[in-house]
C-alpha cells in the first residue's frame, strides 16, 4: 500500500473552516477549542489539529489580551512621526533602542510625510515629553519628529475582517 502523500503546511492553502477559525481566533483569542468545534461542527480532535497547523505554519503571530491603559494610568495615547536619514545601520540601532523604551507600543516604516511611525502611552503631556526627547536621542541628531496626540479612539478592531478582504462577496 502506498502511502498519501501530504502537502507540507506552507503549500496547504487556507480553506474556509481555517479562514473560520483565524476569524473567531482574531475576535476572542479565549474561546475553547471545544465552542470552536461546536461552531465550525468539526470534532474537538480536528479543531485542534487545525489549529495546530496554523499556529506553526505563522498564521497567527501571538495571542494578547487588550489592555484598558487609562486604568493603567497611561491614558494619553501619542503617534510620533519620524524624518530620519535612512540607513540599514541607523534603523537597526533605532530599532533596538526603541525595544528598550517601555513607553513604544509599535514602530512602523512608512511612506509619505514620515519615514516612521512611532505608537507611545505615557502618564501625560510632560511624560509624553519625555518620551519624545529620548525618542530623538535614540535616534541621530538630524532626525525631527511630529507629535499627533489621540484625542479619542471611537473604534476598534481586533484586525481587518480578512475573510471579506480575500474572498469578497460576488457584487451582484
Amino acid at each position: 500500500m502506498s502511502k498519501k502523500r501530504q502537502t507540507p503546511i506552507a503549500e496547504r492553502p487556507l480553506d474556509e473552516i481555517d479562514r473560520e477559525l483565524l476569524a473567531r481566533l482574531r475576535d476572542d483569542a479565549r474561546v475553547s477549542l471545544v465552542t470552536l468545534a461546536r461552531q465550525v461542527h468539526l470534532s474537538h480532535a480536528s479543531v485542534h489539529q487545525r489549529v495546530r497547523r496554523l499556529l506553526r505554519a505563522g498564521y497567527v503571530r501571538g495571542f494578547h489580551a487588550r489592555l484598558d491603559f487609562a486604568r493603567l494610568d497611561l491614558s494619553l495615547c501619542a503617534y510620533i512621526g519620524i524624518h530620519a536619514q535612512q540607513s540599514a545601520s541607523f534603523r537597526a540601532r533605532f530599532i533596538e533602542n526603541l525595544r528598550r523604551m517601555p513607553e513604544i507600543e509599535e514602530l512602523s516604516w512608512v511612506t509619505g510625510d514620515f519615514d516612521a511611525l512611532v505608537k507611545v502611552r505615557a502618564r501625560n503631556p510632560a511624560h509624553l515629553q519625555q518620551v519624545v526627547f529620548r525618542l530623538i536621542e535614540a535616534g541621530e541628531p538630524s532626525m525631527r519628529t511630529r507629535t499627533l496626540i489621540v484625542l479619542s479612539e471611537p473604534l476598534w478592531k481586533p484586525g481587518p475582517d480578512f475573510e471579506a478582504v480575500i474572498m469578497p462577496e460576488p457584487q451582484g
